[in-house]
C-alpha cells in the first residue's frame, strides 16, 4: 500500500477523541486456527495491573497497545509517557507519509513493536471463533472499532452498546471472555473511574458486528519492554521519557 496523504480522521464527542483508522493492509500476518479449535473453551479474564488515561488527547492506539502489553501472562510495566510513544512510534510505521496528521491505526503500532524487539510475531485476528480461542487459551488482544454513542457511557453492569451514531474510530485492549454469560472484558483508556475500575463490558452480539464493521483486532507472541528501556538508555534523558519527567 502506498504511503500518501492521509486525511485526519480525528473527531471528538462528549470530550473523547478518536481517530484510530480502520482502512485494510494486504501486508497483516493471518493466524489460521483450525474449526475445532474454538470447541470446548473456557472463560478466561487476564488481569491488567495498569490503567492509563489518555485524556482528551487523540492517541487510543498508543494507550490500548500499552495496556496490551501490560496484560498477564507476561505483563510488562507502561505508563502514560509509554503510551505516548507507541503512538508516535504508530505513526512512523502506519500506512502515510510523515506525522503532520491526527490518529493512526493498528497496522502502524504493530510494526512499531515488531520493529522495535518489543513483541514477537503478530498476527490480525480473522473473526469471532479465533478471538475467543485467543483469550480463552493464549493472552489478551488489542483493536480499533468504529466508536458508536452507546459505546461512550456503559450502563449500571458495565455494559457499553454498540447503538446510535457512529463518531469515530477507538483502539482498546480486550483481555477477558466470559462464555457463561456471553460478553467480553475491555480496557479503557478512559482512566480508573470509567466503567468498572476501568473496564468496560461488551455482549457476542456486540462484538460479532463490531468485527462486521470493520473491526481489526491483533495478537502478538512475546513482549518485552526490557529491550525499549536499553534502547533508549542510550539516548538522554531516556529516564524522563519513559517515567514522564
Amino acid at each position: 500500500m502506498s504511503r500518501g496523504n492521509r486525511r485526519s480522521e480525528r473527531r471528538t464527542f462528549r470530550g473523547r477523541t478518536l481517530d484510530v483508522s480502520l482502512e485494510a493492509d494486504p501486508r497483516d500476518y493471518r493466524l489460521m486456527i483450525a474449526p475445532d479449535a474454538v470447541e470446548n473453551l473456557s472463560s478466561k479474564k487476564w488481569t491488567c495491573p495498569v490503567r492509563l488515561d489518555q485524556g482528551n488527547e487523540g492517541a487510543c492506539v498508543g494507550f490500548g497497545g500499552a495496556h496490551h502489553m501490560a496484560c498477564h501472562p507476561w505483563p510488562q510495566m507502561t505508563t502514560e509517557a509509554i503510551a505516548t510513544f507507541f503512538y508516535e512510534g504508530a505513526q512512523d510505521n502506519d500506512e502515510w507519509a510523515g506525522d503532520d496528521y491526527s490518529g493512526t491505526s493498528g497496522n502502524g503500532l504493530m510494526r512499531f513493536l515488531a520493529k522495535s524487539g518489543l513483541i514477537g510475531t503478530y498476527y490480525r485476528v480473522r473473526d469471532f471463533d479465533e478471538l475467543c480461542f485467543l483469550l480463552s487459551t493464549k493472552s489478551a488482544v488489542s483493536g480499533g472499532f468504529q466508536w458508536k454513542e452507546g459505546c461512550f457511557d456503559p450502563d449500571r453492569a458495565g455494559f457499553i452498546h454498540y447503538e446510535g451514531e457512529v463518531k469515530g474510530g477507538h483502539y482498546v485492549c480486550i483481555n477477558g471472555v466470559d462464555f457463561e454469560n456471553e460478553f467480553f472484558w475491555i480496557v479503557q483508556s478512559w482512566g480508573r473511574n470509567h466503567g468498572i475500575r476501568g473496564e468496560v463490558k461488551v455482549s457476542f452480539a456486540d462484538m460479532q458486528r463490531m468485527i462486521a464493521d470493520g473491526g481489526r483486532i491483533y495478537w502478538f507472541e512475546e513482549k518485552s519492554l526490557d529491550r525499549l528501556i536499553s534502547k533508549l538508555a542510550t539516548k538522554k534523558p531516556w529516564w524522563k521519557r519513559i517515567f514522564g519527567l
